[in-house]
C-alpha cells in the first residue's frame, strides 16, 4: 500500500472510531442529568403535597405526572421527525432550554402555591423532557452503533439514574431542613440549567466529529431507492409509508414497551406515598430506602457488556417483566405496618430495581435491530409515545383506584395489582418476541463511512483534513 493511500485511509477516520468517543459519551450522560433529577422530584416529597397549604388528592397529585405523559402520547414521535429532518445538534439545544424553562414555571408554581402554575410547568417540562431522552439515546446510538452501544446506553443510564437517587435522597432533607417546599425545586432548577452546558459540549463534539467525516456520492434523485423519500412526495405521505414498512417485531418491541414502563412509572409516581402510608416509614426515611431502586443501575454497564458480547437481548426483556411483576406482587400482598419495616420493602425494592436495570438496558438496544437506519429516530420516537400515552393513562387509573379503596392499604393494593397486571402482560409480549424471526440486520458500514449519514446535519459539508492534524 503506497503512503498516500495511507494517508487517505487517515483522513477517513472520525472522532467516532477514536478514543475521543469516551469523551463524547461523558458530555452524553449528564447532558440529561437535570431532567431526570427534576422528572420525579413531585413524588419525593408527596406526602407534603397533600397536606396543607397544597391540600392535594390523589388524582390531582397524580396529575403532575399525567399531565407530563399525555402530550408526550405524540411529542416524541414528532421530535424523532424533527430530529430526522432539522439534525440531532439543533433539537437537543432546543429540548434542554425547553426542561430548564419547565421547571422553572413549576418552581415559581410551588413558590405561589398555585397548583395551576405548577401543571403549566409541568406541561412545558413535557414538551421537553422525553424528546431530550430520546434525542440521548438516537445521540449515543450514531455514536457507539457500531460496537459497544449496549454498555454506552448502560453508562448514560447510570447517569440518568444516579440522577434520580439524588433527588430521592436530598429532596426530602432539603424540605425538611428548609420547611419549604420551594427550595427544593429551585436546586432541581438549577441542575437543570448546568445540564444545558453538557448539551452544548456534546453538540460541539457531534459537529466537529460530522465535520470531517468522508462525503457520500450524491444520489440522483430520479433513482433514489425505494426507502427515500422522493422530491414530489410529501412529508405526510413518506412518514404514512415509513409507518407501514416498519417491521412486525418492532411492533411488538413497541408494545412491550408500553405495557412494561406504564408498570414502572406508574410505581415510581407513588413509590415514596407507598413507603409513608403502607410501611410506616416517614417522607425522608421513604426517600432513602428508595435509593435501592435507584443503586441497583450501577451494573447496568455489566448487562450492556453481556449483551454486546453475546447478545440474547429478548430472553433478558423477558427475564426482567418477571422480576418486575414478581415485585409488584409482594407489595401488593405484604401486610402493612405502622412502624418502619425494612424487610418488608426491602427485598420488593430490591428486585423491582433490578428488573428496571436490566429491562431499561435492554429494550432500547433492541429498536436498531428491527428497523433501517434511516428511520432509527422515527422509532425511537414511536416507542417513547407509545408508552408515554400508556403511562399517563394507567397513572390517572391507578389514582382512581386509590381514592376510592383508601381503606384498604390505604388505596395501594388495588393499584400494586394493576401495575403488577402490565408487567405481565410485557412478559407474555417479551416471549412472543423471543419466538419470533431472527431480526434482519440493517447493512450498517463501519463508523468511518457512515458517520455524516446517520443523522443528517442541514448546512454541514464534510472535508477531508486529517483529523490527525486538527487533534
Amino acid at each position: 500500500m503506497s503512503q498516500d493511500t495511507a494517508n487517505t485511509n487517515v483522513t477517513k477516520r472520525t472522532l467516532h472510531d477514536t478514543n475521543w468517543r469516551w469523551l463524547a459519551l461523558l458530555f452524553h450522560s449528564f447532558l440529561m442529568f437535570g431532567g431526570f433529577y427534576v422528572e420525579d422530584l413531585p413524588q419525593t416529597i408527596q406526602t407534603r403535597f397533600q397536606e396543607t397549604p397544597f391540600n392535594q388528592s390523589n388524582v390531582q397529585f397524580n396529575s403532575l405526572y399525567s399531565v407530563y405523559s399525555f402530550p408526550n402520547a405524540i411529542l416524541p414521535f414528532v421530535g424523532g421527525l424533527l430530529i430526522d429532518r432539522y439534525g440531532i445538534r439543533p433539537m437537543i439545544i432546543i429540548f434542554a432550554l425547553i426542561v430548564a424553562l419547565g421547571q422553572g414555571i413549576f418552581t415559581l408554581g410551588v413558590a405561589e402555591v398555585n397548583y395551576s402554575l405548577m401543571i403549566i410547568g409541568r406541561l412545558v417540562f413535557a414538551l421537553g423532557g422525553e424528546n431530550y431522552s430520546m434525542a440521548q439515546t438516537i445521540l449515543t446510538t450514531k455514536w457507539f452503533l457500531k460496537a459497544d452501544l449496549a454498555f454506552a446506553l448502560g453508562i448514560t443510564m447510570v447517569v440518568n439514574r444516579s440522577a434520580m437517587l439524588f433527588n430521592s435522597y436530598f429532596s426530602p432533607r432539603l424540605a425538611e431542613s428548609s420547611d419549604n417546599l420551594w427550595y427544593p425545586s429551585v436546586v432541581g432548577t438549577i441542575i437543570c440549567t448546568s445540564s444545558c452546558l453538557c448539551a452544548i459540549a456534546a453538540t460541539w463534539m457531534d459537529y466537529y466529529s460530522d465535520k470531517y467525516a468522508p462525503q457520500s456520492p450524491p444520489e440522483d434523485s430520479s433513482t433514489q431507492s425505494e426507502g427515500g423519500q422522493r422530491p414530489e412526495e410529501s412529508t405526510f405521505k413518506s412518514v404514512v409509508r415509513d409507518l407501514f414498512q416498519l417491521k412486525f417485531e418492532l411492533w411488538l418491541v413497541v408494545l412491550n414497551l408500553t405495557l412494561v414502563y406504564s408498570s414502572i412509572n406508574t410505581f415510581i409516581a407513588n413509590a415514596n406515598d407507598i413507603l409513608v402510608q403502607r410501611f410506616g416509614f416517614s417522607e425522608v426515611g421513604a426517600g432513602s430506602i428508595l435509593c435501592i431502586v435507584y443503586a441497583t443501575t450501577m451494573v447496568s454497564p455489566l448487562f450492556g457488556l453481556l449483551i454486546d458480547k453475546y447478545d440474547g437481548k429478548k430472553y433478558w426483556s423477558s427475564f426482567s417483566a418477571l422480576i418486575i411483576f414478581t415485585a409488584h406482587l409482594i407489595l401488593a400482598y405484604a401486610p402493612s405496618s405502622q412502624e418502619p419495616s425494612i424487610w418488608k420493602t426491602c427485598i420488593p425494592l430490591l428486585l423491582f430495581g433490578l428488573g428496571y436495570t436490566i429491562y431499561s438496558t435492554v429494550i432500547w438496544v433492541m429498536i436498531p435491530d428491527f428497523v433501517e437506519e434511516r428511520l432509527i429516530g422515527m422509532s425511537y420516537g414511536l416507542a417513547t409515545a407509545a408508552l408515554n400515552s400508556s403511562s399517563s393513562l394507567m397513572t390517572l387509573l391507578a389514582g382512581v383506584l386509590q381514592d376510592y379503596s383508601k381503606e384498604y392499604k390505604s388505596g395501594y393494593f388495588y393499584s400494586e395489582l394493576l401495575v403488577a397486571g402490565l408487567a405481565l402482560g410485557g412478559l407474555f409480549v417479551s416471549l412472543k418476541i423471543k419466538n419470533s424471526k431472527t431480526p434482519v440486520k440493517n447493512d450498517i458500514e463501519p463508523c468511518s463511512s457512515r458517520a455524516p449519514s446517520m443523522i443528517k446535519e442541514p448546512g454541514v459539508v464534510p472535508n477531508y483534513q486529517s483529523l490527525s492534524e486538527e487533534l
